[in-house]
């Protein structure tokens, strides 16, 4: 069995969260999780939220050992190329401690605010399938986002080194949450 938590980023400072951090890691749990939303999802929206990928990159530069993760990305904040940049970003900053957790998202307030589209329950959870399957071995990939989007992205688009390989093929665990069939079958 593998423990983790999860330290809320709203209402708080990053003294408070730095101190609980580095306490996850002294008593040994295993994982040390974010979440990724812009707005508290409870209590005063005005209050303090702190941003969960600028979180996990702090964590990852004060702790030694526990895996690091968001719970989760939605798949509508951001394009899942700038995503998977992050994600090999913090990997490596980590020592490869990094999970990927993404998910369908479902926040309206938030997409309305920062003017994403949300898209229905079905096509979300479309994309989240389509964005957990595991690319194939060729050097192009499969585009997803938006409606122009073409079918296969530029040769030559690299994520950033391994730390311990040096290269960029050690794979990132990928959990996925509410993100339909088209991610049955595919592996984490």
């Amino acid at each position: 069995m593998h423990l983790g938590i999860n330290l809320w980023p709203q209402n708080t400072t990053w003294r408070n969260l730095r101190e609980h951090a580095l306490l996850v890691e002294r008593l040994g749990f295993d994982s040390l999780w974010v979440w990724d939303h812009f707005y508290s999802i409870n209590g005063d929206l005005h209050r303090p939220n702190l941003e969960g990928w600028q979180l996990q990159a702090a964590y990852a530069a004060i702790t030694e050992r526990v895996r690091i993760g968001c719970l989760v990305s939605g798949i509508t904040h951001r394009h899942p190329a700038v995503l998977a940049n992050m994600a090999t970003t913090l990997d490596n900053i980590s020592g490869g401690r990094a999970i990927l957790g993404i998910g369908a998202a479902w926040n309206a307030l938030e997409h309305n605010a920062y003017g994403l589209d949300l898209g229905t329950p079905g096509e979300r959870s479309t994309t989240c399938g389509t964005a957990s399957a595991r690319p194939s071995r060729s050097r192009t990939s499969s585009r997803f986002w938006g409606s122009t989007a073409s079918r296969s992205a530029a040769i030559g688009t690299r994520s950033c080194p391994s730390p311990e390989s040096g290269s960029s093929s050690e794979r990132i665990p990928l959990r996925r949450s509410a993100c339909g069939s088209a991610s049955r079958g595919t592996t984490g």
